[in-house]
């Protein structure tokens, strides 16, 4: 599929798409015609990134992440670099688990609080009913 319709699929703009691109985050094949074929595999990148972006992640982190899925298929493809690349995921990962817990804490919280004010609410109402 080509740019427009890739933009339209994965909800991208098509300057954000090109910026992708040009920081190897996605990566279309070149057709004989030199225009850019976006396939099923795009898409599910995409569909990466948009997650790792609801977690906070900065683009350079997604990045490690992409690199990290598409370099290493079993144990025989472990290399320093991709150790290297592993750890660096493990330590976003480990910060987002820390992001997690406190925001699991603030709802606890928050709903501690609703749980008070709904109690304070139901006795105003029936001392008017």
């Amino acid at each position: 599929m080509r740019i427009g319709e890739f933009s339209k699929r994965t909800g991208f703009g098509i300057d954000t798409i090109r910026y992708y691109e040009k920081l190897g985050l996605l990566a279309p094949v070149r057709q004989g015609n030199n225009r850019k074929e976006y396939t099923k595999k795009e898409e599910d990148i995409a569909d990466m990134i948009k997650k790792l972006k609801a977690m906070n992640l900065s683009l350079q982190e997604i990045g490690v992440f992409l690199e990290a899925d598409s370099s290493i298929i079993g144990p025989e493809e472990l290399n320093e670099g991709n150790l290297k690349n592993l750890g660096e995921c493990i330590r976003i990962l480990g910060r987002i688990n820390q992001e997690l817990l406190q925001k699991e804490k603030e709802i606890k919280e928050s709903r501690k609080l609703i749980d008070t004010l709904q109690v304070k609410l139901q006795k105003a109402y029936r001392l008017f009913e």
